[in-house]
């Protein structure tokens, strides 16, 4: 008996927990586009950790707009991974398409070189989406071979996937300048 008295308690309870909002809208998932590429060369492999990014980008929602300090968030449009590793597998994809070399964003074992990249902003303004970084290519022991700096822009419409497909050229932009640096700066391939 207190077994069915409990039982049609906590139905009754936990009624009151269940809320159908007719009005709320489905959850949009949004991911960088990164190209599909097969390294041609054995080595030498480049780690591309995760990337830094500003502490407003932390977050699953995407960021429409970052101007004079203002943010733009909606909960309706959500990143598929988090952006700070989406940017490294972006550009360390586009890095192998355009160097033929292995990257990896895990710690590999063995000789490596490291990619370190900085984003400073990463945005949808009233000019389009803006990419800012800057790039510290290294030995595995730390000892630096080059660093740079760049600013990428491409137009954009103020909507969440305009901004998204904006930003992956910028980012391929980016990678396309870091394999030139790479290309220049690391050694032949070890065969």
């Amino acid at each position: 008996m207190r077994l069915i008295i409990f039982i049609l308690l906590s139905s009754l309870w936990l009624t009151g927990c269940i809320v159908f909002d007719k009005k709320s809208t489905s959850v949009n998932f949004y991911q960088l586009s990164t190209p599909t590429a097969s390294p041609q060369k054995d080595s030498p492999i480049i780690f591309v950790p995760r990337a830094q990014i500003p502490s407003s980008l932390r977050r699953p929602n995407l960021v429409l707009t970052e101007e004079k300090g203002e943010l733009s968030l909606n909960d309706n449009t959500r990143w598929v991974s988090p952006l700070d590793r989406a940017i490294s597998e972006t550009i360390a994809r586009n890095i192998t398409l355009n160097t033929q070399l292995p990257t990896t964003t895990q710690t590999p074992s063995g000789d490596h070189f490291v990619l370190l990249i900085d984003v400073s902003e990463f945005n949808l303004g009233h000019q389009g989406a803006t990419l800012h970084l800057s790039y510290r290519l290294e030995t595995d022991k730390g000892d630096l071979i080059k660093q740079g700096y760049g600013k990428w822009e491409n137009k954009a419409n103020d909507d969440p996937a305009s901004l998204v497909k904006a930003q992956s050229i910028n980012l391929a932009n980016a990678a396309a300048e870091i394999s030139q640096v790479i290309i220049n700066h690391t050694p032949a391939p070890v065969r």
